[in-house]
């Protein structure tokens, strides 16, 4: 479910921002093939999931890519920060510093 809705909101911006071309990724095989249409999603997320479809389908070109959790810290150390601190915020160019870490280590992940 709460990859679901990681989906979802990540679609969402990239609606927002006029997006038309967009690449999302997770560490979920199965939110990535119900996205991909590759999997049945009659599960507790799939109204989430169908918000997904709706989502692309106003974007235009929208690609699902399955990444390893171990390539993914950056969306960890994402999900933790906001969850210990109860925030929300959007950035659009650079990067705030507690992830910088893992942007690196994510890009060098073999």
């Amino acid at each position: 479910m709460a990859e679901a809705m990681s989906m979802k909101g990540g679609l969402d911006l990239a609606n927002r921002l006029g997006f038309n071309r967009v690449i999302m990724e997770s560490d979920s095989l199965e939110t990535i093939e119900a996205c991909n249409g590759s999997d049945k999603w009659w599960c507790e997320s799939s109204a989430i999931l169908a918000d997904c479809v709706d989502l692309a389908s106003s974007i235009g070109n929208v690609s699902y890519q399955f990444c390893p959790r171990e390539a993914n810290q950056v969306a960890v150390d994402i999900a933790r920060f906001f969850l210990q601190n109860k925030i929300t915020c959007t950035w659009d160019y650079d990067p705030p510093s507690f992830i910088l870490n893992s942007l690196v280590n994510d890009v060098t992940v073999p």
